[in-house]
Formats: C-alpha cells, sequence, structure tokens
C-alpha cells in the first residue's frame, strides 16, 4: 500500500477501524488455536539453541499482547452500549481507567516474561501542577509509561500527541479519538497544521492536566539518527548541527510542536522522561534474539517549572536543546544515576 493510500484510508475512521478490529479479532482466534502447538515447539527449538528461551518468550508476549487487546475491545464495546446513561466527567473517567488498565497489563505482562526489573526515579515530578510530558522514544513499551505513572499511580488525567501509524491499533484509536488524543503525521507539509492542532489540544486540556508528546516522533536508530545528522548539515544553522553531533543515544527532537504548546500555555510545567533499557526492543527480530531478557529499565522524570522556562523564542529553543541534552545523558545507561 502506498503513503498516499495509506493516508486516504487512516483519514476514514470507519474503514480504517473495520479493517484493525478484523485484524485483531481474526489474530486472537488464530493465536487460541495455534497457541498450543506454538509454544511447545518454540520451548524445544529455545532448547537446543537459546538458554534464555527468547523465541518463547517473544511468543508468549505476542499471544499476551492479543489477549490484553481483546479485552481492551471488549470494554470498549460495553462503554459504547451504556454511553447513553454516562455524564460526559463518567464517560471520559471511564476511558481514563481503561488506558491506565490497559497500559499496566501491557507492562506488567511484558515485565514477568522478560523477567525485567523497572527502577524509577523523580516520579513526584508526576504531581502537583498541570504539565507537558516530553518523554524520549526508543521502543513500542515506552508508549505505556505516561498511562502507567501518571494516570494509574497518580491518577492524572492526560492526552497524547501520537504519531498516526498507532491508529492501527483500534484500542489506542478509539479511546484516543474519545479522549481528545491528537494523531500527527509529522510530515514537512503537514508540519503548520499539525502545529497548529497541537496549539489547540494544549488550549482545550481544560480539566485535565497533562499533555504527552514524543518530540523525536519516531523510534531511534542509527540510520535515522545518521539522516538527522545530514539533514542538520544542509540546514547551515550552526547550533542545530552543534546540538546533532552531541546526541549519542537520541534523536534530536522536532521542537517546533513543543515550542508551540510552551507558547499557548505558559502556564504549564514541563516534566522530561528519559530511560535505558529498552534499547534491545526496538524491533520484533532484537525481541526474539533475547533484547529485553533479565534487562534493567532504568526511568527518570525531572520537572521544569513555568516560572524557569524562557519566554524568548531564541532562548526557549536553547533551553529545550539544554534540556534534551539531559535525556540523551540519561539514556545511558552507564551514566543514568537512580534510586528504586
Amino acid at each position: 500500500m502506498t503513503r498516499q493510500r495509506m493516508e486516504s484510508f487512516f483519514i476514514n475512521s470507519y474503514s480504517r477501524r473495520m479493517m484493525t478490529i478484523a485484524v485483531f479479532t481474526v489474530g486472537c482466534i488464530v493465536a487460541s488455536l495455534l497457541f498450543p502447538v506454538a509454544i511447545v515447539s518454540a520451548f524445544v527449538g529455545d532448547l537446543v539453541f537459546s538458554r534464555t528461551l527468547s523465541v518463547t518468550r517473544a511468543l508468549l508476549q505476542a499471544y499476551v499482547f492479543l489477549a490484553v487487546e481483546a479485552i481492551g475491545l471488549f470494554r470498549i464495546v460495553i462503554l459504547t452500549v451504556v454511553r447513553p446513561g454516562m455524564s460526559e466527567e463518567c464517560w471520559v473517567a471511564a476511558h481514563e481507567r481503561l488506558i491506565g488498565w490497559w497500559a499496566r497489563a501491557h507492562l506488567d505482562w511484558t515485565r514477568r516474561i522478560f523477567r525485567i526489573q523497572i527502577v524509577v526515579e523523580g516520579e513526584d515530578a508526576l504531581g502537583g501542577r498541570p504539565f507537558i510530558l516530553v518523554v524520549r522514544h526508543a521502543s513500542v513499551i515506552d508508549n505505556v509509561f505516561p498511562a502507567v505513572f501518571a494516570i494509574e499511580r497518580h491518577r492524572v488525567s492526560m492526552t497524547w500527541v501520537l504519531n498516526w501509524t498507532l491508529m492501527r491499533d483500534p484500542c489506542i484509536d478509539i479511546v484516543g479519538h474519545r479522549i481528545g488524543c491528537v494523531f500527527v503525521r509529522g510530515r514537512t507539509r503537514q508540519s503548520l497544521r499539525e502545529i497548529n492542532v497541537m496549539r489547540e489540544a494544549s488550549a482545550s486540556l481544560g480539566s485535565r492536566r497533562g499533555l504527552v508528546i514524543y518530540p523525536e516522533g519516531t523510534l531511534y536508530s542509527r540510520a535515522k539518527y545518521a539522516r538527522a545528522l545530514r539533514k542538520a548539515e544542509r540546514s547551515r544553522d550552526p547550533e542545530l548541527l552543534e546540538f546533532t553531533r552531541s546526541l549519542r543515544n537520541t534523536l534530536p527532537p522536532q521542537i517546533g510542536g513543543t515550542i508551540a504548546i510552551i507558547e499557548q500555555r505558559p502556564d504549564l510545567d514541563v516534566v522530561f522522561c528519559s530511560h535505558s533499557g529498552l534499547e534491545g526492543s526496538l524491533d520484533k527480530a532484537s525481541i526474539i534474539a533475547g533484547g529485553l531478557h533479565r534487562k534493567v529499565i532504568r526511568i527518570a522524570f525531572w520537572r521544569v517549572a513555568a516560572s524557569d522556562i524562557p519566554r524568548d523564542r531564541t532562548q526557549l529553543r536553547r533551553w529545550l536543546f539544554c534540556e534534551w541534552r539531559k535525556v540523551d545523558d540519561l539514556a545511558d545507561a552507564q551514566t543514568m544515576l537512580v534510586t528504586t
């Protein structure tokens, strides 16, 4: 499917959801039928070729993913049926509880299956005043961090700015649109329109106390970093080039949207989230190869008060570069200092 046809498909919410829900439903049925044979075969193969049972763990994780999605879709159907008897506040709160459960289920099962240890520093930064949460993006797993730590643990209402391809997940698609999440493509010709959409999302937060953004716009890889570096070299922007060259573990953030949100809502604090340990889960192949087994995932949060954030656009840009360097430094497992 070409990118243009894919965009047209994603714009049509009815056809998109019919397709994605059908795929997940069929996937669950097929997985349930084949699971006993597949898991035994994977286990026998792992006994011969892998001491970490990496294929068995990856297969079990895939099955759990489908099961959690199926339960999530069932709960979405129940909420849809009882919608006429619910107030808007109860409707939103019910979906937030669903998001918290969905994220917690995915993270807990991932932790158990791969025997992961999670260590967190600065979680208190997620309490208190409304904020923008800026998160490093190194794996599909870090998609659940805001929901687990902000919604589930601190009961903070959140809105997301998400990559449009995540609408392939029907749970994210349906619940995300119901609570006002913004799905962006991150393309140059669409950037101004999407920045305005992010401005509107931040302006209409209302009683919601947080907005989540992944400024890298995509998962980190060395190839993507090389492309970003070449783009910085062509930009004739010495400051951007120096900043990009200084990064070791992350991509340079696309700060246009972040700046727009801060300018639209100067009353919001900014909370940054960096993490390490997920570098081995960039794709399915790395997970199957054992990239997650017995890893220690270190997560760090820190808050910058709105009163300490520069208002001049040039200074604001430099401030974001400075804070992102901290994200990059803390993403290095060798330098991150954490407490359990």
